[in-house]
């Protein structure tokens, strides 16, 4: 894999990350869902050295094979650590901000015992610990969640807790302003506020996570695309979807 796919803004131990302008993929919540994972897997084949595969994050709980699915993006992303990024979800969570249920530590009990599971998970929190929150390529933002309710400069601020979780658990929503998110954290954003973050970094597209959807969805007049790349139990979605970006055409792949 060629070395220079990736360009790092090393701003607040990369939680923002401009990469170059390239082809995508695009892969949203997996939740444990490996089946959804190796399907997506075996539909692209061999991953080419100029594409970029991006994660929206939310890679186990309340799935069947979340540690499954970890070891399987770990291994991807280990061999090519050039080409994957890997953004953190709220189901990576903040330590102070830990979403109900967050069964995956319990995942690594059963298997592994109690304290050699403590142990494994503490390993893995340590790399949520050191994920994007958000990243930037071909005029798209990624990130799992949402914007948050206030312009900032992400590469001053990005760092703080009290702005950045925001990038972890807001939604876009019908409103002008904001309101208080039913997720008991974070907040519902309006098309006023994605209009002024996209102008601020000069960005054309929200691409996001977190909401369960049939596969995808479009909101603020196309300007939030809302990826879900898992299906069935426990949200009983009958489809599921990624991304791809390829010579300035975009496609919403659905299965």
């Amino acid at each position: 894999m060629k070395n220079d796919i990736l360009i790092y803004a090393k701003y607040n131990n990369d939680k923002f990350i401009k990469l170059k302008d390239t082809s995508l993929m695009v892969i949203g919540d997996i939740h444990g869902d490996l089946h959804s994972l190796e399907t997506i897997f075996a539909r692209e084949g061999e991953l080419d050295d100029k594409m970029l595969v991006i994660f929206l994050g939310d890679y186990g709980d309340r799935g069947y094979g979340q540690l499954e699915t970890w070891w399987s993006i770990i291994k991807f992303k280990n061999a090519f650590p050039n080409n994957v990024v890997t953004i953190r979800g709220n189901h990576e969570p903040l330590a102070w901000a830990v979403p109900v249920p967050h069964d995956l530590p319990l995942k690594f009990d059963a298997v592994f015992g109690q304290e050699r599971g403590n142990e494994l998970y503490e390993d893995l929190f340590g790399t949520f610990e050191n994920m994007a929150l958000l990243a930037e390529s071909n005029g798209f933002l990624f990130m799992h969640g949402g914007l948050p309710i206030n312009i900032f400069d992400p590469v001053d601020e990005l760092s703080l807790d009290r702005e950045a979780y925001q990038f972890l658990w807001n939604d876009p929503a019908d409103i002008s302003g904001y309101r208080l998110s039913p997720r008991g954290l974070g907040y519902l954003f309006g098309e006023d506020i994605t209009i002024n973050w996209l102008r601020s970094l000069k960005a054309t597209y929200v691409v996001r996570g977190h909401e369960p959807c049939e596969g995808f969805k479009l909101d603020h007049h196309g300007r939030v695309i809302t990826i879900f790349s898992r299906k069935g139990h426990p949200y009983y979605n009958q489809n599921a979807a990624y991304m791809k970006f390829v010579d300035g055409k975009m496609n919403i792949i659905t299965f």
